[in-house]
């Protein structure tokens, strides 16, 4: 039996140098703000290793003690102002992180490392839990678990008011070489001395009246943050997408005359695959528009196919209705001016592909979709701000039945970054998957070139969505029933 278990918190300091100025509070601008009520991100790193926990721990402390001060943001608390009506990142003579220090007894680390299944409970046992309802709310929290006699696993949660996807892997990559430092490795900081915590480099007219208007929307009840105090409109919206998901699956799996699955095979399963640098230069040739076209991006050639396989395996009618993708860009360069590369928060952009299920499930339809993403990128860069007010509207429209998003890049060097000085992680993992549909692409461990993909789908489906998403083949609706 699998039990874990908390044996110690510490707080690791980050206070201002003493006779420094007071930190002060952090506004928030709307990249944040639409972030309001979303769980934190929570990533997972599982360890083989024989060095003791203890000495893990150690390490962590130091590193972070001298990481956190140029980071400070991640050592602050999320709090409502009153008295001007306002949520920022407030600091105080307290600031810092917990670090939870837990035991898992009974465990078995190289089950939780090969096994391509996600044990999700597991998983989540692993993260810090993090309380985030009601404001005021830590920003960031760390836990360290040691599977005796096996290695340990290194979980985090950070919350995405603060800071987005990149800026977490920016933050990792100088953690990870304070660590390797102190280890006494040589190694070359490449990250910024100071980072940059102002947000008016991100200001545009009528940046404060967007942020306020995504801020009321989500959270009307501050300092309530939870989902209960959504605004009328937005939880009538939020239960008829919800429900139209279910009633969706149900009807399709009538239509098709398939056996109805019992509640619990509605639920997201979650699965990580690993396509060869080979299968991925194949699937980029095949989605080029020909003509001498250039070849796709592994993002866009992934997206696309993660997005068909998807599709096909929940057996949507090719029809006319519309089937979406959806994913955010980074916008630090495409902004005018490109905001500075220190830059430490949120500043990304949801962008929203739509094409007939008729063409994508077609002869070619991967070059179709290759054709609507690529679209879609060049619109949203051409003026990225001048719908900044409905963003949020944007996902919401989104048909969730025929609903893929993806996160993350194939180029991000997870298990590269995060070598603490003790060796690569074993498995790297977003814990945060929280949508059926989500796919999640990082570069793979072993090969240079191939792609690791995390897949949210619901459990019925997922053995249909593996054999066309790592093996495509012509599908035969009747291999589902065999």
């Amino acid at each position: 039996m699998e039990a874990v278990s908390v044996v110690k918190v510490s707080r690791i300091s980050a206070a201002a140098e003493e006779g420094a100025p007071p930190r002060k509070p952090i506004s928030l601008t709307f990249y944040d703000t639409f972030w309001m009520p979303l769980p934190p991100i929570q990533r997972l790193f599982l360890y083989l290793t024989d060095l003791p926990a203890a000495a893990v721990v150690d390490r962590f402390k130091a590193s972070l003690s001298l990481t956190l001060p140029r980071f400070y943001s991640l050592a602050g608390k999320l709090d409502y102002l009153p008295e001007v009506d306002d949520v920022v990142i407030a600091f105080s003579a307290d600031d810092g992180v917990d670090l939870v220090e837990a035991l898992c007894e009974g465990g078995d680390l190289r089950r939780l490392v090969d096994a391509a299944d996600h044990d999700v409970e597991m998983f989540m046992k692993l993260v810090p839990v993090t309380d985030v309802k009601e404001l005021p709310a830590p920003v960031f929290t760390l836990q360290v678990t040691e599977f005796p006699g096996q290695g340990v696993a290194v979980g985090f949660s950070v919350h995405h008011l603060a800071i987005d996807g990149k800026a977490v892997w920016q933050f990792i990559e100088a953690w990870t070489a304070e660590c390797q430092r102190l280890a006494g490795a040589a190694v070359q900081v490449t990250s910024p001395a100071a980072m940059l915590m102002n947000r008016s480099v991100l200001d545009f007219p009528g940046a404060v009246q967007v942020a306020k208007h995504y801020r009321d929307l989500l959270t009307p009840n501050l300092p309530s943050v939870s989902k209960s105090s959504l605004s009328l409109s937005l939880a009538l919206f939020l239960f008829l997408s919800l429900t139209t998901l279910e009633w969706g699956v149900y009807v399709q799996l009538r239509n098709e005359k398939l056996p109805i699955p019992r509640d619990d095979g509605l639920k997201a399963a979650r699965r990580t695959f690993t396509l060869s640098a080979a299968a991925v230069e194949a699937l980029r040739a095949e989605g080029a528009g020909g003509g001498g076209a250039a070849p796709p991006t592994a993002f866009v050639a992934l997206a696309a196919h993660g997005w068909i396989s998807a599709l096909k395996a929940k057996l949507v009618p090719a029809d006319e209705q519309d089937a979406a993708l959806c994913f955010f860009l980074d916008l630090r360069p495409h902004l005018d001016p490109p905001v500075p590369a220190n830059f430490f928060g949120n500043c990304q952009k949801p962008c929203a592909v739509y094409a007939k299920a008729a063409d994508l499930l077609a002869a070619g339809g991967l070059k179709v979709a290759v054709a609507a993403i690529e679209k879609e990128i060049a619109a949203c860069l051409k003026d990225p701000l001048v719908d900044s007010k409905s963003w949020l509207e944007k996902l919401f429209k989104l048909p969730r039945p025929r609903r893929v998003g993806v996160q993350a890049w194939p180029d991000l060097r997870v298990y590269e970054t995060a070598d603490f000085g003790f060796g690569r992680p074993a498995r790297v993992e977003l814990v945060s998957m929280n949508h059926d549909g989500d796919v999640v692409l990082v570069a793979a461990r072993e090969e240079e070139g191939g792609v690791q993909a995390s897949v949210a789908l619901s459990a019925v489906y997922m053995d249909a969505f593996a054999a066309l998403f790592v093996a495509p083949r012509e599908w035969d609706p009747l291999a589902f029933e065999k």
